[in-house]
């Protein structure tokens, strides 16, 4: 009897204290709405933030990178991930492109091959195209596509069109 005795001291707190703590969960777990996480990779940020602000959700941005494969001001990263249930009031974190680099097109109309081709060089441009046309200002650039002044993805070219000798035929 006395060993029942010790057990029932042993046991009654243990209980009492496991059932406590279960009620308090359930009762603080229960009482929070939870909410969808959306989808916001690939949006624009304020898309984003509007998506996040209908599910009752802060967005906070963690950093920019630069993504030569996702345009500017795009999400490419969030947590927590998407379609998973969520207490409102949480914040999801984002990583936002910050797109490839523009790079404005110098003009290169009435410019020798050569001093085109430096200029070109030294702003990242290649020249993706030569073509040569009959034209009295021999050497010098006659036209560029895309334009002077016009801008382009830093690494990216630009067509030129080149004088050359006018032959008769």
């Amino acid at each position: 009897m006395k060993w029942l005795k010790n057990l029932l001291y042993f046991f009654v707190p243990i209980s009492a204290f496991i059932l406590s703590m279960y009620f308090t969960i359930d009762i603080v777990l229960k009482g929070q709405e939870t909410t969808v996480c959306p989808d916001v990779r690939g949006k624009k940020v304020e898309v984003a933030k509007e998506m996040a602000r209908n599910k009752g959700l802060s967005l906070i941005i963690l950093r920019y990178e630069r993504r030569n494969d996702v345009p500017y001001n795009h999400i490419t990263v969030q947590k927590p991930d998407a379609n998973i249930a969520i207490r409102k009031g949480r914040i999801l974190y984002v990583i936002v492109s910050e797109g490839p680099q523009l790079v404005e097109v110098p003009a290169l109309t009435g410019q020798p091959l050569e001093k085109a081709a430096e200029i070109l060089g030294e702003k990242l441009i290649t020249i993706r195209k030569t073509i040569y046309i009959p034209h009295e200002k021999t050497g010098r650039v006659v036209a560029q596509v895309p334009k002077g002044g016009s801008t382009i993805l830093e690494q990216g070219g630009v067509t030129l069109v080149v004088g050359s000798e006018q032959r008769p035929f």
